[in-house]
């Protein structure tokens, strides 16, 4: 690929990764792109580049044989980019930024414009599931918005590749860092906590469906200990106040929040139940 950086770039999955602008010349134009490139600490002696390649191959292919309207389509590999020799992944470049940007800057997104997000949102997990692909990270971080104000998935599978770098890396099983206000409990409490899963996924589908219903995310103004202790206590976040979440959206989220991860609601109860929803 023809790919030229813009001297531009943020950091995104928590530090984990960093996003490049760059432009992409094909067939005679160009087009805006970002290139996402995993960091590799790589200490010990590790050849970084090589660890990062392996981790990453197979989710380059899963995520190159997605087609859905609301997943962030992969363009394309580079080099060039953060580590020498580590691939780049070049995607369309999104003005509006990810989601908790976007409701924070447009507040006065009316009631039926946030379901249609939620509806989005969960048709392109219900395609992901579907093909056997579980997103491991599901936040308004990794929510893009379109143009067009569609929403589009980002950054699925790279919870599980910074599980493995913790260990690779530092020789450490300590707990990752985790994006504590979407993450299911039994990930951040356990001693030996389960790989990222389909119900871990719902759990946190709720989770972004209050953020996008408040505007703001779970557990607002907590720190991080806080939050801790209210997932040790409750296992959910407390209800927002004044905001457009009523008592049926609640019990639905409650759902997705089982403290039994097998009693928590499928993906397509979720697609089904947003699309129904009356406004």
């Amino acid at each position: 690929m023809d790919i030229e950086r813009l001297g531009e770039w943020h950091e995104t999955s928590g530090g984990f990764a960093i996003v490049y602008i760059a432009h992409w010349r094909n067939n005679g134009r160009k087009r805006k792109v970002g290139v996402k490139v995993i960091k590799t600490p790589a200490p010990h002696g590790c050849s970084g580049d090589k660890i990062a390649n392996k981790r990453l191959r197979s989710e380059i292919m899963i995520w190159s044989r997605l087609d859905h309207p609301n997943i962030l389509p992969l363009l394309g590999i580079t080099y060039g980019f953060g580590a020498q020799g580590v691939y780049g992944m070049v995607c369309p470049w999104i003005d509006n930024g990810d989601l908790s940007h976007y409701l924070k800057v447009n507040e006065g997104i009316s009631l039926p414009e946030r379901i249609t997000m939620l509806s989005e949102i969960a048709e392109a997990l219900y395609y992901l599931h579907s093909n056997s692909v579980v997103h491991g990270d599901l936040t308004g971080n990794n929510i893009l918005v379109a143009d067009d104000g569609k929403m589009l998935l980002c950054d699925f599978g790279l919870s599980s590749i910074k599980e493995d770098y913790s260990k690779e890396f530092y020789h450490t099983t300590s707990t990752p860092k985790y994006n504590l206000p979407w993450t299911a409990p039994e990930i951040v409490l356990s001693e030996f906590p389960p790989r990222p899963n389909q119900k871990t996924d719902v759990y946190s589908f709720g989770s972004v469906m209050l953020q996008v219903l408040s505007g703001t995310r779970p557990y607002h103004g907590m720190a991080e200990g806080m939050i801790v202790l209210s997932l040790f206590d409750l296992g959910i976040p407390p209800r927002p106040e004044g905001v457009l979440v009523s008592d049926d959206l609640w019990s639905f989220m409650l759902k997705c929040w089982d403290r039994n991860p097998q009693k928590r609601l499928v993906v397509a109860d979720i697609r089904d139940y947003v699309s129904l929803v009356s406004v």
